[in-house]
């Protein structure tokens, strides 16, 4: 099925098409083959490099712009991410824009809203788990999540990740878990891509608020 492609969309894949070049030597996937693997940098796609590309506006190309964002939806994304696969960019821009697109869907509460805008400026980086389900007991306060989830793109070097639960209801719901929470330990696994890093995530009774839980499913 062929898509509409306008003059706009054409000008904004020319815009990252010529920053794809320009950072190519210093921080296309071959300079992340050959740097350090144990380097968060390295792995998150060199935290310069990921810089100058959230200065373009692209992370929050999908955020609505109330929330900071550019409002844009599906089309814009496609035409930006085939000129960062054309390039072979390394880094989380995919699982980012994928979770703002979770939020933007599902989140009307204070965690969608205070996190969208942080995405949309390139201050913290997201993630999908899209694989495995993670198990909730009702808890004083929200949910109690336990369970593990692999592989998940860019785990290791996100911050927050939309992870799939069945409440003790039998009924399934994502959330918002941070990985930075004292119950929840991360592992770098390999990857045959080094430039698309995966994880594991275990989760050891998180507390996930009412906030956290996203109206999707």
């Amino acid at each position: 099925m062929a898509i509409g492609i306008t003059a706009e969309h054409e000008e904004l894949g020319a815009v990252v098409r010529r920053f794809v070049e320009a950072s190519a030597a210093s921080h296309g996937p071959r300079a992340v083959a050959d740097a350090d693997a144990s380097d968060p940098g390295n792995v998150a796609g060199q935290a310069a490099f990921w810089r100058a590309l959230c200065g373009l506006g692209l992370t929050g190309l999908n955020v609505p712009e109330a929330l900071g964002g550019a409002g844009y939806g599906t089309l814009e994304l496609a035409v930006v991410l085939e000129e960062l696969g054309r390039g072979c960019v390394p880094g989380p821009y995919l699982a980012t824009v994928l979770a703002a697109a979770v939020l933007a869907e599902g989140g009307d509460g204070e965690t969608a809203k205070a996190l969208l805008p942080q995405i949309a400026g390139g201050t913290r980086v997201a993630t999908v788990a899209l694989t495995g389900t993670l198990h909730a007991e009702a808890a004083p306060g929200g949910l109690r999540v336990s369970g593990s989830l692999e592989p998940v793109l860019c785990g290791a070097v996100a911050d927050v990740a939309i992870v799939p639960v069945v409440r003790d209801d039998g009924e399934p719901v994502w959330c918002v878990l941070a990985l930075d929470d004292a119950a929840v330990t991360v592992v770098a696994l390999d990857s045959v891509d080094p430039t698309r890093p995966v994880a594991r995530v275990d989760v050891d009774g998180a507390l996930v608020a009412p906030d956290d839980s996203l109206a999707v499913v």
